[in-house]
């Protein structure tokens, strides 16, 4: 018997995307085969198969600052996507269509789906109402704009289509019924690290104290502020600090560096690692930082995705004191700074230098004795036995 498949449509590179392979990786547990069209990958080919995934790539990612050419990157892969789509249907007839936001706009593929008979999953990772609607002033939520009204009332009325509507905290829960989401189709899918992530620990070396970064490298997530931080410090304590990503920041970051002499202090390498390749790059640290910047969407509904793989992996966490963290986690779980207060971040840097790490990465991981991956399988599981 032929196995059932889900089509998954998202704009992100797929090897580096942790959410994605995370529900891939359970419906593939559940018996189903993988369609995939993603935005296209360095290093990787237009199309590959890796065991039961078949992978189709667009158009490349736009990482820059022009919202004309952001929107004209998104039409170019919505169209790409919904060929890509029609075709998988007429030919391949997959039972669950699972699109990830943002873009939002994804969500128009759902008629296609739904003229096909899929079940439509809606992944809403981001919420794009959020994000576009605090540009002007990222501290405070704009609910009158354009933007905001817009997209809102597009998500409510492409709700309908939708067989279930995940989201990734319960501030994320909260806020998507606030604005007419049927409270009845959402669940919390967490943004857990993959299954086969496992305690590392951390390095209880102090020469050299290494620290780790990986992922996006853009303004609100604050790099330019950890390696300001690093340099505060660079005559106390012999800290390395890694930087692995892609974003837009790249080049300020290098200047930073610059500037402020630290090339010998920070390496900044410019690639996203696959997903199953982060257990081994940061094997060997001894902490990690994330800088955040303090917005509407980092303080009240982004959960940082890598400080859940940190601690998965026994990794010890400095990060910024902002309500959605704080939500998750405590005083013993985290070194916690002031946002976006350099002088603090230095001295969170050296609290975590004479702190027992390994102690500190015990306690934080108590996190996944409530939130683990068996909840995330239990709401998949649901939606293909519908």
């Amino acid at each position: 018997m032929q196995n059932k498949k889900v089509a998954i449509i998202l704009y992100y590179g797929w090897s580096s995307n942790a959410r994605g392979k995370a529900s891939g990786n359970i419906y593939q547990k559940l018996g189903y085969d993988l369609l995939i069209f993603c935005t296209k990958e360095k290093d990787f080919p237009k199309f590959r198969q890796e065991n039961n995934a078949k992978i189709w790539c667009g158009i490349k990612k736009y990482m820059g600052d022009s919202l004309i050419t952001y929107l004209f990157f998104h039409m170019i892969f919505i169209t790409q996507s919904s060929l890509w789509l029609i075709k998988r249907c007429i030919f391949e007839r997959p039972n669950i269509l699972h699109v990830h936001n943002m873009p939002d706009y994804l969500m128009f593929t759902s008629l296609i789906g739904k003229i096909f008979g899929a079940k439509i999953v809606w992944d809403m990772r981001d919420i794009t109402s959020i994000i576009w609607s605090t540009k002007k002033d990222p501290g405070k939520l704009s609910e009158d704009s354009v933007f905001f009204l817009f997209i809102t009332k597009t998500q409510n009325l492409f709700s309908k289509l939708a067989t279930i509507i995940l989201c990734a905290t319960y501030p994320q829960k909260d806020f998507l019924v606030k604005n007419g989401i049927p409270e009845k189709k959402i669940k919390i899918f967490m943004n857990l690290p993959l299954e086969n992530f496992v305690w590392i620990g951390p390095s209880v070396t102090r020469e050299p104290f290494i620290l780790v970064y990986h992922g996006t490298l853009t303004h609100r997530l604050g790099l330019d502020l950890a390696i300001s931080a690093i340099s505060l410090i660079k005559d106390s304590i012999n800290v390395k600090f890694k930087i692995v990503g892609e974003g837009d920041q790249l080049q300020d970051l290098i200047k930073l560096r610059k500037v402020l002499h630290l090339e010998d202090r920070v390496d900044i390498l410019n690639r996203m690692i696959p997903n199953e390749k982060i257990p081994e790059w940061v094997r060997g640290a001894c902490g990690a930082i994330i800088p955040n910047r303090k917005t509407f969407a980092t303080d009240y509904i982004m959960l940082p995705h890598k400080m859940l793989e940190y601690v998965k992996l026994g990794i010890p966490v400095i990060a910024p004191r902002l309500k959605i963290i704080k939500h998750y986690f405590d005083d013993d779980q985290a070194i916690f700074f002031e946002p976006e207060n350099v002088e603090d971040l230095s001295n969170a840097i050296l609290k975590l230098y004479n702190t027992d790490r390994e102690k500190q990465a015990r306690s934080a991981y108590k996190f996944y004795e409530v939130n683990n991956y068996n909840k995330n399988l239990d709401i998949i599981e649901n939606i293909t036995t519908k």
